[in-house]
Order: structure tokens, then C-alpha cells, then sequence
């Protein structure tokens, strides 16, 4: 017989399906009645499987859990719990807790068995963490508080950006002997057979901006680069695993060459690349590099080439009516000389001239590189303009709360999705 809380969860499920953005505490707490009701058949049951969870709850999953649940007990971030808490000592065990293993378990177990598969897993590495999260409670001396990390102002924000978490501290990590920097190497690289690094201009130097102050007034803090490329290359090495840095944004001389000798690939963006005032104006990727159109941060491809993100960005004040009249026609003139190129090298036709023609050439024509790899978007197949996020924004935007136009089941029968797949898989077999 069904539980009731699984009829109750399908109810859920149902009405969120219908929802126009992503209710990310109410999809969590349907799967947790589910979730919670599973864990209760697992003890019932016992056995291998039982004994298995048992011993992993025993291990760093347990303190992590033991946090999560002292959240929901003290209904605060970990700042306002008592002393001892705030020093690291709460309640242990308890029904919250034993959840809070489980879901770290099943996750485990999930990504465990997908990083066998023959592509293997690219997992992303964020630069930073939670403020109030389990990393600042549990190794608060790790981190530099009254400041965010961030960026300063360049040609996409000219406001610079507060990224909203604090940079980890370079003397305390060094100290520490780079402990909780290896334990979290270390951590990424069980399921990875490549490792994203955000910001990677990070391990050279970090923006940090005084809390309560623009961006504008934030300055710049050299890390230990060299120790922090030896950890890298040390751990990606034992892990049988690639590193590839996000080089994008203000990336100061010195990053590169030394992602060279650590042999650490780059990050090629298209819409980065592309230089009206340059021939070519699309410069081939190079071989330890992974190519894309765009990034999570970045217009969709439809965007960029229609120009609608210009617009976008004078509404957020990033541009006057007059920067975006400039950058509009740099734009223009971006789109024709990426389709001359593209028709010149044989990508596209004479008379292949609109987006999804021009898309198709751009898949290809980087499929053909000798890029390590090609990232494309699924969204961008479909053509899709609305991006996923805009950086900068918090509140005033639903990033990473917009649906998908297409659900999972039915997007690989989409014919939009089979040409450009089939373009990728056609000239990467040609790579050169």
C-alpha cells in the first residue's frame, strides 16, 4: 500500500509542475516526505544496505547533518545561535540529522554510479561558499569576515560586481597547512573526471570588497599561487582528473602562462573571442582548452546574436542609451564578420544566414577544433533567449528559478536538438 505522504507528495509534485518558476523549498520539502518514509523502510529492513548508510552516517556526513538539523531547530543562520553552538558543538543525532545523512548518501551513491560512465562527470568547483553555511561554521578561521569577495568593474559590468561570500583567508589557509583547501580538492575529484574551477584568477589574487561599500571600492589580495598549483596539480594527478579554469573576465598576464606549466586548460568562450577588429575575427581554440558559445553567464546564444541582452543591460543600468547604440553596432558588425569567416572555412552557406543556420555552423565549426572537449548549451539548440542568470542581480531576478521550455523526457526527440547534436558528433569525429 502507498503511504500517504507519497500521495500527498504526487499532489505536490503536480502542482509544481505548474508553477512558472522553479519553488525550490517546496519541491525539497515533497521529496523529503518521500525521502523520510524511505529511510524508515531502510531501518525496518536492515541488512547490508542499513549497515552500509550506517557507516557513512558515522563519518563527516554526521557533523554536516548535525549542523543542517541545528538550523532547522534554531530557525536562524549560525551567527545567532548560542556560544557553544556557534563554536561548533550542537546536538547530535536525532531524526533531522539521520535525514540530512541519508539525502548526503543517496546522493553519493547516485554520482558514484554515473562517474563510471565512459565521458565521465565534469563537476563544477565554486569559488565560494555560504555565509551562513556548514564550511564558515565548521572552519571559521578559514574565512575573512566584513567582506565579499568579487570584481571589479570591466567592459560587461561597469558597476563591478559583490559576489555575497566571505574569501577564504590566504595567511590562515597557509598555516592550516592548506588543509580545508586539499579536503575540498579532494572532496570534488571522488566523481570528477574533469574539475571546473571558478574564477581561477582566484588562486593568483581575489577582489575582496568591504561590507556595505560598492564595488567600486574593493582592492586586490595576492594569494600563494605557486603552493596552490602544486596542490592542484598533486590532487589532479592521484585523482586520474583534468582541471579546467574559468580564464574569463579581468585575468591578469601572469594567469595564463602559469595555467600552461601547471597544464591546467583554458576556458574558450565564443561570444569572449569574437573580435570584429581582429582576422580572424574567431581565433581557433587551443588544444588544452574546453569551447563553448556562452557561459551560465552570458546571453543565450539567441540573445547575443538578436542583441536583446544589450537592451537587458541598459535596463539594469550597466549601459546609457548611448554605449548600448555603440555597442549594438560592434555587435552588427561582430554577427558579419562571424559569418564571413564561418562561410570562408566552409561552416556555413552562401545563403545560411539565419540564427539557427549560424548556430548550427558555430557547433560545428568548434566541434571541428582541437579543443580538448566542447560545452555546448541544450538551451541554445532550442534557441532560447531568456538567460538562466544575470550576475549582479539577486532579488530583482529569478536566476536559476526559470523553467526549461522542454522537459527532459521529450527534449532529445526535439529536431532542433538531433541537428545540432548530430553537427557536433559529425565534425568532432574530424577534429583537428
Amino acid at each position: 500500500q502507498v503511504p500517504e505522504s507519497h500521495n500527498v507528495a504526487r499532489d505536490a509534485f503536480a502542482s509544481l509542475r505548474n508553477t512558472d518558476l522553479v519553488e525550490y523549498a517546496s519541491v525539497a520539502a515533497a521529496k523529503r516526505s518521500v525521502l523520510e518514509d524511505s529511510l524508515i523502510t531502510l531501518e525496518r529492513t536492515g541488512g547490508n544496505r542499513w549497515e552500509a548508510f550506517r557507516t557513512f552516517e558515522r563519518g563527516a556526513a554526521g557533523d554536516y547533518a548535525a549542523f543542517r538539523a541545528n538550523v532547522e531547530r534554531r530557525g536562524t543562520g549560525w551567527r545567532q545561535w548560542p556560544a557553544p553552538e556557534r563554536a561548533g558543538k550542537v546536538p547530535l543525532g536525532g531524526p533531522a540529522a539521520r535525514y540530512h545523512a541519508y539525502a548526503q548518501w543517496l546522493m553519493t551513491e547516485q554520482l558514484s554510479s554515473l562517474s563510471g560512465l565512459d565521458a565521465g562527470l565534469a563537476i563544477d568547483l565554486p569559488l565560494g561558499v555560504h555565509p551562513e553555511g556548514y564550511d564558515t561554521w565548521r572552519f571559521p578561521k578559514m574565512f575573512a569576515y566584513g567582506v565579499s569577495a568579487g570584481a571589479p568593474p570591466d567592459a560587461f559590468f561597469s558597476k563591478g560586481q559583490t559576489w555575497g561570500f566571505p574569501p577564504v583567508h590566504p595567511q590562515r589557509m597557509r598555516e592550516s597547512g592548506y588543509a580545508y583547501f586539499i579536503d575540498a580538492m579532494r572532496t570534488a575529484f571522488q566523481h570528477a573526471r574533469a574539475l571546473r574551477m571558478d574564477h581561477i584568477m582566484g588562486i593568483h589574487r581575489l577582489y575582496w570588497v568591504p561590507d556595505g561599500h560598492e564595488a567600486v571600492d574593493g582592492t586586490y589580495l595576492t594569494y600563494p599561487a605557486d603552493e596552490l598549483y602544486a596542490i592542484l596539480a598533486l590532487e589532479s594527478h592521484r585523482a586520474r582528473a583534468l582541471i579546467v579554469g574559468e580564464d574569463l573576465g579581468t585575468v591578469p598576464p601572469m594567469v595564463r602562462p602559469a595555467m600552461g606549466r601547471h597544464g591546467i586548460h583554458r576556458t574558450f568562450v565564443l561570444q569572449e573571442e569574437l573580435h570584429e577588429d581582429r582576422e580572424p575575427a574567431l581565433p581557433r581554440p587551443v588544444k588544452a582548452s574546453f569551447a563553448t558559445i556562452n557561459t551560465h553567464d552570458m546571453p543565450t546564444f539567441s540573445s547575443f546574436w538578436r542583441g536583446s541582452d544589450i537592451a537587458d543591460r541598459v535596463s539594469l543600468g550597466l549601459l546609457d542609451e548611448t554605449e548600448a547604440a555603440d555597442e549594438a553596432k560592434r555587435r552588427q558588425t561582430k554577427r558579419e564578420a562571424l559569418v564571413e569567416q564561418l562561410r570562408a572555412e566552409g561552416f556555413l552557406a552562401a545563403d545560411g544566414d539565419d540564427e539557427a543556420d549560424v548556430l548550427i555552423a558555430v557547433l560545428g565549426w568548434l566541434a571541428a577544433s582541437s579543443a580538448a572537449a566542447v560545452v555546448p548549451s541544450l538551451e541554445d539548440f532550442w534557441l532560447e533567449t531568456a538567460s538562466q542568470n544575470t550576475p549582479g542581480t539577486r532579488n530583482d531576478r529569478p536566476n536559476w528559478r526559470r523553467k526549461a521550455s522542454h522537459d527532459l523526457e521529450s527534449v532529445f526527440a526535439l529536431p532542433e536538438v538531433s541537428t545540432a547534436l548530430q553537427s557536433i558528433t559529425r565534425h568532432r569525429g574530424g577534429a583537428r
